[in-house]
């Protein structure tokens, strides 16, 4: 998600997004990645027990989870705790990226010629 499409907001921190839940340690947010291609102070989600073996092997600093299945995340990694993983994951990047979810045309393209077939 840094890939330098999406214009991003300077330090973000974790309690910035999660205002409602308490949070032990508060770091700034470097990026939003799945589980698998997590690392430290990056936001990762876990919201389906099928991706229990990537859960285990996590190395993010915090995790969108639910209760049930936070217990597959390691020690190390901060759990917030929610009823709906993909809900408060949409807004965390909301945050992030502000306007990620903005279509701007792009003004470089050229009109297609017409041609006979």
């Amino acid at each position: 998600m840094s890939s330098g499409f999406f214009l991003r907001r300077k330090k973000i921190y974790i309690n910035d997004i999660f205002k409602k839940i308490k949070i032990k340690k508060n770091f700034i947010i470097k990026d939003i990645k799945p589980l698998y291609l997590s690392k430290k102070n990056d936001l990762t989600f876990f919201d389906s027990i099928k991706y229990k073996s990537e859960a285990i092997l996590c190395k993010a600093s915090a995790c969108i989870t639910t209760n049930k299945l936070s217990i597959y995340l390691p020690a190390k990694t901060e759990k917030i705790i929610v009823d709906n993983v993909l809900y408060e994951l949409a807004k965390a990047l909301k945050i992030i990226y502000p306007k990620a979810d903005i279509d701007y045309p792009d003004l470089t393209l050229k009109k297609p010629q017409k041609q006979k077939y």
